[in-house]
């Protein structure tokens, strides 16, 4: 009777199992893309960082610290950090301040003006596209396309 129960409890054991490792191939790329694109460029940068390392990767030799204490020193590194922390507060802002304004848009009484706000809203979505395809229209002309003139030049045809 033990060797029924021990049999069925395995059975779903094996079935379990089997399901987690379904999914878990499913992921396993991504974990094979992270480690190979992310963690271990990360790993050598960090050790990179505290040797004196040639052009082509070969270490030199163990400089501990140092490098860390010349990037602190330059003013280069300080003002970036600067410029970045400044872009973050622009981006913390800004999301807040468009939600205002997309409801103070929304909340006018005046359809016309409601209209107004959003196209002036929308407006610069609509000016990326146009300009994109104005530029790729003169880039693929079929007679005087930028394209066109270049093959024309390196084969000698015209």
């Amino acid at each position: 009777m033990n060797k029924k129960i021990g049999s069925r409890n395995f059975g779903k054991n094996v079935y379990k199992w089997k399901k987690n490792l379904i999914w878990l191939t499913f992921l396993l790329p991504t974990f094979i893309c992270l480690l190979i694109l992310t963690y271990i460029p990360t790993i050598k940068a960090v050790n990179y960082s505290f040797h004196d390392v040639n052009v082509i990767g070969e270490i030199q030799s163990n400089v501990g610290f140092q490098n860390y204490k010349v990037l602190l020193e330059s003013s280069g590194f300080r003002k970036s950090i600067l410029n970045t922390l400044i872009l973050a507060l622009m981006s913390l802002l800004a999301i807040p301040l468009g939600f205002v304004i997309a409801c103070g848009a929304n909340g006018v009484r005046n359809k016309k003006a409601q209209t107004v706000f959003r196209l002036g809203f929308y407006m610069p979505n609509i000016i990326t596209g146009v300009s994109i395809v104005l530029i790729f229209q003169y880039i693929l002309q079929v007679d005087n396309g930028l394209i066109n003139l270049a093959l024309s030049n390196i084969l000698g045809k015209k």
